[in-house]
Order: C-alpha cells, then structure tokens, then sequence
C-alpha cells in the first residue's frame, strides 16, 4: 500500500527546489508560484501531505491544553484525545477542560484554508501527463473535503464565520481583505455542499485519503451536528449573551428536521442495517462474534490495526514513519507504571467511573449497571470512614465486581487486577488494618504476621499502578487501553508509534442515522425499524444477543454512543455540546472514581469498593455559568 509521507514546511520547500527544473526560474524568489509547485506529481502529492497533516482531527498528537492540533513533540505537553469521560493523571480537569472546544482554532484555521484555495486554483495549471486526468479531478474533492472539514471546525466553536473560497493577496487597501462573517446556517449550508461537491469528484484510493464515501460520513456528522444546534438551541437571556453567535440556526420542527433528513440521506449512502455490508462496502468489523471473550478480542483488534480492520475505517489518519513528525507517543502515554518501568509520562489518561456505570451487563436487558459496592446496594459517593467495611460487598478478587460487564468496556478500560501486557496491574486506593484502623488514599505498609500489605498494593511507585504519588498512577481506579497495542513488547520510544487514528468509522454513521431518525420522527421507507437495527448490529458486534425493541430511544442511543466511542476521541465530547448538554452534567460536576481497598478484618484477605469523587488539584469540570460559553470569542 502507497502512504503518504508527511513533512515538515522545510523539507517541503526543499523537496519542491530539487524535483523541479523550472523553480529557479520563478521570477519573485520568495514564493512558490502553482506553475511551479504543480509542473510534477510528487510536489503535489508532497503539498496534499502538508494539508492533511494540518487538518484538525483531534487524535493522538492533538494538543488539549494548548488547543493546537498538532505538535513537533508528540510525547511533549501531554497531547491527549478530548473526552468528557476522563481525567489525566497530572491534575488537569478533563481531558482537558471541554478540550477541543475550548480553545481558540483561527489563525490556522484561515492560514489552512489559503493553503486549501492556493490548491484549488492551481488545479486548471496543472501540466497535461503530470498525473491521470481522473487523479487531477480528484483533487477538485479533495479540495471540497478539505473546506467542509476545516470550516466544520470552525462551526464547532464559532457559530457563522467568513467564508473565503479565494486566495487572498497582500493588499495596501486592508478593506479589500475584510470578509463579512456568514450567519451560522449559511456556514452549515456551505460545509454540507462542500461535502456533496466532495462525494461528486473524489474517486477510491488505496491510499490514507478522503474518498467519497469519507465525504458521505463527513456530511452525517455535520448534519447532525446542525440538526441537533436548531432543535436544541442556546435560547433567551442567554442567546443575548452570546455575542458571537450571528443568526442561529432558528428554533422550529422544520429546520431541524431538513437536517436529520440530510444527515439520514448521507449515511444511507455508506450503510445498510439489513446487511452486513453498506452498499459503499463497508460494514463492521467482525459483527458476529461467537462469545463475548471474541467480541472483546475484536473490538481490541480494531483499534490496534485499524489497517486490518479496513472494513470498519473510512478516514483514518495515518501514521508510516517512527519519529516525532510522523509518529506518536499514545502506547507511552497511556501505559501503566507496572509496565512502563518509570517512564516519565505514562499513565496519563484516566477513564472514569462515570463511564464505567453506563456499561450494561449480558444479563440487564439493555440497561446500564453501575458498579454496585455495598451491601444495601446503594450508589452514593463519600470517603471511606473506618469501621464501616462490614458495609461493602467483599471480593476475593477484585475483578469479580466487574462480572458480566460490556465486552467493550474491557477492550476500552484497564480495571483493577486485570491483566495487561502479561502483567497484573495492581490498582489499590488502601487498606484496612487487622485492628480495623485504615490507611485510604495514602501510603503505608502493616505487618500481619510474616507478610507486609501494602496499601497501594505494592512497595515501591513501579510495583503497584494507582494513588501513589507519581504522575503515572491512576487516580481514579482505571487506566485507558484502546488504542494501546498490546503486542508492543518492549514498549517503543518516545514518537515511534505507528498506530493509525480512526477518524470516522462505520459504526458511527449507524448511530448518526438512528439519532436522526428517532429525533426527526422521520417514518418513511421503514426508517424507525432500520433505526432500531443500526443500534442492534452494533450490540451484536458486543457480543450481546438482547436486542432493544423498536422503537429505540434518544437515551439509549445516546448511551450507545458513550460505551461504542469511549475513550476514542472527541465525539462523546461534541456530542454534549451540540445537544447543549454539556452545562447540565458539568457545572461544577466532581468525576466519580471507584477505590479498591484490602481488608485484612476478614478470615481471609478480602477486597471491597468505595465510590469516591476525583479529589486531585483540578479534578472539578466547571461551567462558566452562561451557555454563551458554548461558543468562543473570534480573536
């Protein structure tokens, strides 16, 4: 398979100065005029790099707490995938704060689209024979492709911005450089063409780029996403307020549901319910699993080779080369200290228990389980006190309080006694003494006849993986396995993973579909039944054999996407905002984290829970207190 390279500026400016005879000869020396960048097919292939390089696909070098989405130093400042569903080890709220939504995406933003229209209008200048006439039309959608997804972006955090389809040049009149920002709608309506213009041109490949079938599962998402912002819209006072919010997308049954219909239109196009493949070819991966120990293996193998799962990946970035331009530090970044060894900045993302509750069992019929700890099966959060262990359920292992769950949540999520890398990861909170005094959230050791307990489980900061002192440690009880392959024996340098990012996938344009079915109300060719089964296809690749009735619900397929999308990205994250959620679950919300503690009080060393709250510096996610805040201020 052909990969395209990505490189830096510098290696682009001097790759385009050694493949072409006629760059000394451009009259003005500081630029690269299109007749010379486009006289040879490499320099072209070498300049697309470039773009898809700085898309804004929020993946394993984006940068959450500085908001870029890309770093010379994947390893560096803790690039992390932004979720509502985990906190990082360091101290920082979420991953981090609303990640991706909150910082400010401009500058680049518009410096890429020059980059994007610089292409475009080169087209036409491409010399004949340069490269196939079908590849030279292809890059019209690629162009397309290009925009919709950057203006998405932009859309996201900004509402209606400028939409500038032209290269603009240096003027000494700056007027002529001033563009009117677009009402909001109108920004959508340009993203959803710029993805139909995009399906229109682009051909297959058998390289990392965009094909129109990207192009369909671009357009479900956004449509979505706009659907959803007119259903649900920042209203009142608070509309007022948000002052960089220009023409919203109005409030009214008709223009959310013109929406949902685009979105259903679009993911048709790639899926079929009834089938186990779409009619774009592709499907899910694995969908029928024999037993739910093969749906959790599958489910693994997915995101460890996203290049073997081809049937499943519609846009993938890729990852060819080990270095920290190419490569990534996520098997590093998220490894445990049991396995890392002391590496500096392993264990950083930690899943919480609020994600863990929303798993259901093979045996609950479609509802979520949460973890159940004490004996009168109560669900509250409090620090443990001693003398009341005689209130919690014990284990003999602390693995068994996890029985029966979601395959997925296993494939997703590293708990506590598991084993990961051909090691036990020993995750303990504390302990509880023989005379009933405890040691919970701290360090300690207690002598019990010829053996020492301690209480994070082990004796020194590598020897055990949660609460110690160390940034590696998880704080929560849980650490982030998706993603992480656990083939990588020994673990690989800083930069030098490989692993693809899967940035849309089949999976997610059934959900999209069955969301904008259910919320649309939209009836026609047996659309509520396809709904139920775009849901259900995604349980049985979970190995799951209860089915949800038809119709299936917004709060089952919400709670869908949050166990099928944990810890992958930033989905479950936008989800909360376009729904205009995201102020009801966290104005000043604390993560929800679950304490395995050693009793040394029973015959036998057993181990019980306690549910807990996040209680590390930063570990509240607070609203500012205005849903003005679901957009940010334009630079």
């Amino acid at each position: 398979m052909k990969k395209i390279t990505i490189l830096s500026f510098f290696a682009l400016a001097i790759f385009f100065i050694a493949c072409n005879d006629n760059f000394l000869d451009v009259p003005v020396k500081n630029k690269i005029t299109p007749e010379a960048l486009y006289g040879d097919e490499n320099g072209i292939k070498a300049y697309l790099a470039s773009i898809y390089q700085k898309l804004p696909i929020e993946d394993f070098r984006f940068l959450c707490r500085g908001g870029a989405f890309d770093t010379a130093d994947p390893g560096g400042e803790f690039p992390f995938i932004a979720t509502p569903d985990a906190v990082v080890s360091r101290g920082y709220s979420i991953m981090y704060g609303k990640g991706g939504a909150e910082f400010t995406y401009w500058n680049d933003a518009f410096s890429l689209i020059r980059d994007i229209n610089t292409l475009n209008e080169s087209i036409p200048l491409i010399k004949s024979g340069v490269m196939p006439e079908n590849e030279i039309k292809s890059l019209k959608g690629e162009v397309a492709f290009f925009r919709a997804y950057v203006y998405f972006a932009l859309a996201k955090r900004y509402g209606g911005v400028p939409i500038i389809t032209k290269k603009q040049d240096y003027d000494t009149d700056v007027s002529k450089l001033m563009v009117s920002r677009a009402t909001e709608k109108d920004t959508y309506d340009f993203i959803l063409n710029q993805c139909d213009t995009a399906a229109k041109y682009l051909i297959p490949t058998d390289e990392r780029r965009a094909t129109k079938w990207a192009a369909f599962a671009l357009k479900s998402r956004v449509a979505l996403y706009a659907a959803s912002i007119a259903k649900y819209p920042v209203t009142g006072s608070s509309q007022a307020q948000a002052a960089n919010l220009i023409d919203a997308l109005p409030s009214y049954p008709g223009l959310a549901n013109e929406y949902y219909k685009k979105c259903i239109d679009a993911s048709l196009q790639i899926i079929d319910p009834n089938s186990d493949i779409g009619p774009s070819g592709y499907g899910l991966f694995q969908p029928h699993p024999a037993s739910p120990a093969d749906a959790l293996k599958n489910y693994q193998h997915l995101f460890e080779s996203a290049e073997n799962a081809k049937v499943e990946t519609i846009f993938t970035r890729g990852y060819c080369i080990p270095g920290n331009a190419t490569g990534h530090s996520w098997d590093l970044d998220q490894c445990t200290p049991q396995v890392t060894g002391g590496y500096g900045n392993g264990g950083t993302g930690n899943p919480t228990l609020d994600l863990v509750d929303l798993y259901e069992t093979y045996s609950s019929n479609g509802a979520s389980v949460p973890i159940n700890t004490r004996l009168d099966n109560s669900l509250n959060y409090a620090v443990f006190k001693a003398g009341t262990q005689t209130q919690y359920r014990h284990f003999n292992d602390p693995q068994d309080i996890f029985t029966g769950k979601d395959a997925r949540m296993f494939a997703t999520i590293i708990t506590p006694s598991s084993i990961w890398k051909n090691t036990k990861i020993i995750i303990q909170a504390g302990l509880v003494k023989p005379n009933g005094t405890s040691l919970y959230r701290q360090d300690g050791s207690v002598a019990v006849g010829a053996n020492t307990y301690y209480a994070y489980g082990g004796s020194t900061a590598n020897s055990y993986s949660g609460w110690g002192n160390d940034s590696q440690h998880s704080f929560t009880g849980f650490f982030i396995r998706k993603y992480v392959n656990e083939a990588n024996t020994p673990l690989p340098t800083a930069g030098s993973v490989t692993t693809d990012f899967i940035e849309m996938r089949y999976a997610e344009v059934l959900l999209n579909f069955a969301e904008a079915v259910t919320e649309s109300g939209y009836t026609d060719n047996n659309a509520v039944d396809l709904a139920a089964k775009a849901v259900n296809i995604i349980r049985q690749r979970a190995g799951f054999t209860y089915m949800l009735p038809t119709p299936v619900t917004i709060p089952q397929i919400l709670r869908e996407r949050r166990v099928e999308f944990g810890m992958e990205g930033s989905i479950t994250l936008w989800d909360l905002i376009r729904r205009r959620e995201y102020d009801d679950y966290y104005t000043s919300f604390k993560h929800k984290v679950l304490c395995p503690m050693l009793d040394l009080t029973t015959p036998t060393p057993s181990y019980f829970f306690v549910r807990d709250t996040h209680n590390k510096q930063g570990g509240v996610m607070i609203w500012n207190g205005t849903l003005k805040d679901y957009y940010l201020a334009i630079p």
